[in-house]
């Protein structure tokens, strides 16, 4: 299980919220690994922050979280 703390700005949604919410956002939409390699910051083209995920490559059988941009 991870000790992963969702960041500030963040609020935690189900798996289908998630992919709900990134389906229906016509921005181009991509995970990113560059902060941590325990989670993935989901990032629109311009680098704004729009969802984080847990796990990240390091941990891939750990627990999922996904939150979204407040």
């Amino acid at each position: 299980m991870t000790n992963a703390t969702i960041p500030p700005g963040f609020r935690q949604v189900t798996k289908d919220e998630f992919f709900t919410a990134l389906k229906n956002d016509p921005r181009d939409i991509m995970p990113s690994i560059a902060y941590s390699p325990y989670s993935s910051t989901w990032e629109t083209r311009n680098r704004e922050a729009w969802g984080w995920t847990v796990p990240g490559w390091k941990n891939p059988r750990d627990e999922r979280i996904y939150a979204l941009k407040q």
